[in-house]
């Protein structure tokens, strides 16, 4: 156990690992090259751009916009009618701020500050060239302009009406209260170019005026219509609803036949519809695949359709390359790539071009920061090889002192294993804090430093920044010394030996039972037939007959017998000298049952020496239980295995006499002979 010096020499040292780590982190942090992340390449958006059906001027700015509204690219444009190459930048995932498109999203343009109709693939892929044409402003059927591109007479009427040559027309006006008035005129004109119009009226038209009387009607409730004159009636006509635009809307144009100048009464000209998507609305809408092509409009034409075809003015030099498209591959444009059903193997050069690289060109590398859990798969591997050297140091540092302890030969044994102990504890707890701060490192290497940061896994490292300093101090304090755990130990070891006694005397007890009964049986049975023995053996064998008796019968009423047995012990003993003596020994040699008597009365002193024994080892620890228990544990320790040896003697002993008595009885009665082996081994499981 670790003592309360040795514990304030633990924490020194530990604060020194701790430092010794802080340092190492610090100069892996240090000489660690830099993350090889990048923002992702952007989308390169090129096309023409119409402005009210003309190029757009020179000089005129195109935005283009991500579906956040973020401003992801600008173009100012030096060509009229065309803009392009417009970068719009991609989002970097190292950082919380948004610069841009993620992959996915539709980009919209805008043109002095206002949407355009976008035709072409407006999704934001990484790294590629897009083909979109703008059109401004937003085309829609409905208002009022009829854009040349998107529109015509047949597909959208309202913005592009067709225009007669020529019209006559005759306007009479009659008042229905007052009289007719008639004006009239003819003419003849024809249309001129660009939208000229024709001549006066040709033909007469009619139209009837109503009128109403203008009144007053005073307090009285009379009413005066004298010199008020008459107002005028309105008589509104409509168009048809124009279709549904694409703003959700429906207009159509009501005109007042009497001319009133009044809007009194006009009815709406304009109603909310619901839009259906078409294949000329400018949108990317319904099954389309982009604006106005694809699904159920006509297949889409652009830079990836993987066909080569022209469009956007211009024709495809390759399958999707060249032209209006990007520049196709080839052995002169600075690139690695593939071309011509071939790989180049180097920057133009080797596959398909002529050029073949020289050998000492290396491929360019790829910069590609992933993440990696196995450190020796990545550059944290240099900090678990400095973590492994510090552990092997301190084992090997630790071997050493053990040695030196070892050599020390004026320590004594006690002293010398526990110093011992004491070293090697001291570094297995090194190792483990060790071990627990580097993972903890480790953590917060993968997932604060290593690529992008991941936030949604900092309660790993809060778990184990809470745990380890519990694990220690449970370490520490499993290692400290305490007396009371002392205390506890040897009261518990005396408890385990002191009914390992009990259980022992008890056995024996019950196997020294049979054989003082069997003792009696013979003793009786002997003395019973009379005999020419001399008699000092027969007084010495009548008496040993009546303690025998009395030891038996308190074993069987369960009372203490310790003077019948001190009686018996001094009585046999006595006897086994008469018997073996070299004065009776002829006597002895002449009698087989007088054999086995003596035989069975050594057995039994074995077993009164035995239990005697016993039962002054179990005395001592009853009185260590009940005094010091630190003094008598010394004493009940120190005694533990030269007694246990005694037992195990005096049991052995005894089983061995029991087997030999039964044998001789087996001999003289055999019916018994099963009972006696049952007998002889339920002893030996017992003793098992």
């Amino acid at each position: 156990m670790i003592n309360k010096k040795d514990r304030t020499k633990i924490r020194a040292e530990l604060g020194r690992l701790l430092l010794l780590v802080q340092l190492v982190l610090i100069i892996v942090v240090l000489l660690s090259w830099p993350s090889s992340a990048h923002p992702p390449l952007p989308t390169e958006f090129y096309g023409r751009m119409r402005d009210y059906n003309n190029n757009a001027s020179v000089g005129e700015v195109v935005n283009a916009y991500d579906e956040s509204g973020t401003l992801c690219g600008t173009f100012i444009i030096v060509n009229q009618g065309y803009y392009g190459v417009l970068t719009c930048t991609g989002d970097d995932p190292e950082t919380s701020a948004d610069e841009g498109a993620v992959a996915g999203e539709n980009i919209t343009f805008r043109y002095k500050g206002s949407f355009t109709t976008a035709r072409g693939e407006v999704t934001w892929e990484l790294g590629t060239f897009k083909n979109v044409n703008l059109t401004y402003p937003v085309v829609y059927c409905g208002d009022y302009f009829c854009d040349a591109e998107y529109e015509s007479t047949f597909t959208c009427p309202f913005d592009c009406p067709q225009y007669n040559a020529s019209q006559n027309v005759t306007t009479n006006a009659t008042s229905n209260t007052t009289g007719n008035a008639t004006g009239g005129g003819t003419g003849t004109g024809s249309g001129g170019g660009g939208g000229g119009g024709g001549g006066a009226a040709g033909g007469t038209t009619q139209a009837s005026i109503t009128m109403r009387p203008r009144y007053l009607v005073n307090f009285t409730g009379n009413y005066s219509g004298a010199d008020l004159g008459f107002d005028c009636i309105e008589n509104w006509i409509c168009t048809n609803w124009t279709e549904c635009g694409i703003d959700g809307m429906q207009n159509r144009t009501c005109t007042d036949r009497n001319f009133c100048g009044t809007t009194e009464e006009k009815p709406p000209e304009t109603q909310k519809c619901v839009y259906t998507p078409t294949c000329y609305d400018g949108v990317k809408n319904g099954y389309e695949d982009g604006i106005d092509c694809g699904g159920l409009c006509p297949p889409c034409i652009g830079c990836f359709d993987g066909v080569q075809n022209c469009h956007a003015g211009g024709c495809e030099e390759g399958v999707d390359c060249g032209g209006p498209c990007p520049a196709c591959p080839s052995c002169y444009d600075g690139i690695k790539n593939c071309h011509d059903d071939a790989c180049e193997d180097g920057i133009d050069c080797g596959g398909p071009c002529e050029k073949r690289c020289p050998l000492t060109q290396a491929p360019f590398p790829l910069l590609v920061c992933k993440k990696d859990i196995n450190p020796f798969n990545n550059r944290f591997i240099i900090f678990f090889i400095i973590v492994l050297l510090v552990i092997g140091g301190n084992f090997a540092y630790s071997e050493m002192k053990v040695r030196e302890v070892r050599a020390c030969k004026h320590m004594k044994g006690i002293d010398r294993a526990r110093k011992i102990l004491e070293i090697r504890r001291k570094a297995l707890l090194f190792t483990v804090i060790l071990v627990l701060v580097s993972i903890v490192i480790y953590m917060y290497y993968y997932f604060f430093i290593m690529c992008e940061t991941e936030y949604k896994y900092i309660w790993i490292l809060l778990l184990m920044l809470v745990s380890i300093p519990i694990i220690v101090h449970e370490l520490i304090r499993y290692l400290e010394y305490s007396e009371s755990k002392k205390i506890q130990k040897m009261a518990a070891l005396l408890r385990s030996h002191e009914e390992q006694v009990e259980w022992l005397i008890k056995m024996q007890k019950d196997n020294a039972s049979e054989i003082i009964e069997g003792l009696v049986r013979e003793l009786e049975g002997f003395l019973g037939k009379g005999s020419d023995l001399p008699s000092q053996i027969l007084l010495s064998l009548k008496r040993v007959l009546k303690d025998t008796k009395s030891v038996l019968e308190g074993y069987l009423f369960n009372r203490p017998a310790d003077a019948e047995e001190e009686s018996l012990s001094t009585s046999a003993g006595d006897c086994v000298e008469l018997l073996y003596g070299e004065k009776h020994k002829a006597v002895l040699e002449k009698h087989d049952s007088l054999v086995k008597i003596g035989r069975d009365l050594k057995v039994v002193l074995e077993y009164l020496s035995d239990k005697k024994n016993l039962s002054e080892e179990l005395a001592k620890i009853r009185n260590s239980s009940d005094g010091d228990s630190e003094g008598a544990s010394g004493t009940v320790v120190s005694d533990d295995v030269k007694e246990k040896n005694d037992v195990e003697g005096g049991k052995n002993a005894a089983l061995d006499a029991n087997s030999d008595s039964e044998g001789d009885k087996t001999k003289d009665n055999p019916s018994d002979q099963p009972k006696q082996e049952q007998k002889q081994e339920q002893a030996r499981q017992e003793q098992a």
